[in-house]
């Protein structure tokens, strides 16, 4: 695939990861959810509301360099990001055990991170 098309690929990734971070900060109880938490007020929506910050600063830092930088540098942000997911599935079973919704979900992302950032730094 072209550049552009790369390109394409990760701008919606960011994109998503936009949405969620938004999900995070607009509605915190269904963002609990995805980390199979129990959605009540306090600290645990606050922990939500974090993650919202961090998956917005993701999303951009990921947005501009996939639109301004060299695609090794888009690729080795994005290998290192998907030490994220990876932390999130540590999370998830030391708060919540074993919830296959979830952790899949997570997996998920982090995997899609690591075939982004390998398909990034190969050669054209």
């Amino acid at each position: 695939m072209t550049r552009d098309a790369r390109t394409s690929l990760i701008l919606g990734y960011a994109a998503t990861l936009f949405a969620v971070g938004m999900l995070f900060l607009m509605a915190p109880s269904s963002g609990a959810a995805i980390f199979a938490l129990p959605a009540k007020a306090g600290e645990t929506l606050r922990f939500i509301n974090l993650l919202g910050f961090r998956d917005l600063g993701l999303s951009a830092g990921l947005a501009v360099l996939a639109l301004r930088a060299d695609r090794r540098a888009v690729g080795l942000l994005l290998g290192a990001s998907a030490i994220i997911p990876l932390c999130d599935v540590g999370f998830i079973l030391s708060q919540a055990g074993f919830r296959a919704g979830p952790l899949a979900l997570h997996a998920g992302s982090g995997a899609c991170l690591a075939g982004l950032s390998a398909w990034s730094l190969r050669e054209p």
